[in-house]
């Protein structure tokens, strides 16, 4: 109980920005699980450059994505 206390003291402005404001980090997870699924996919190449290229790729389509 008062470790939840002390977390909530620490970070008070965040969890009172968080109501106050309309951005929210769900792109940002969003593109951080593509690139999991990606690591996962290629992890049997082991290729710096093809992980690299996928990356690109997705950061590509998804400022395609905001566009429309």
């Amino acid at each position: 109980m008062s470790n939840t206390i002390e977390i909530l003291r620490t970070h008070h402005d965040e969890i009172h920005n968080t109501f106050i404001t309309q951005y929210s980090n769900s792109s940002i997870e969003s593109f951080n699980a593509k690139i999991q699924v990606i690591k996962c996919t290629i992890f049997d190449h082991r290729n710096y450059n093809c992980f690299r290229f996928m990356n690109l790729v997705l950061a590509v389509l998804d400022s395609i994505q905001k566009e429309l």
